[in-house]
């Protein structure tokens, strides 16, 4: 059996494995074999995914975190 492609999750722009390094296989539902590891994430894991969103998102988009209402745009402008 090929070894399996191990993949990693992006968090805050840094490609990372699970903190206490524990991963799945993925399975090819056509084939029903393995074909990749995936990380396991961890509380840990995605507290900082989250904490890293956040902080991009309140740079990227200042208008939606603070001002008066009145001033900010709808929030379905931000849909598509």
């Amino acid at each position: 059996m090929a070894e399996l492609e191990k993949l990693q999750m992006l968090i805050n722009g840094q490609w990372c494995a699970a903190s206490d390094d524990a991963a799945f296989d993925c399975i090819d539902p056509s084939t029903g074999q393995p074909w990749a590891r995936i990380p396991e994430a961890t509380h840990a894991d995605v507290n900082r995914a989250v904490e890293a969103a956040l902080l991009v998102s309140a740079s990227a988009l200042p208008s939606l975190h603070g001002g008066p209402a009145m001033f900010r745009p709808p929030k379905s402008a931000f849909w598509f």
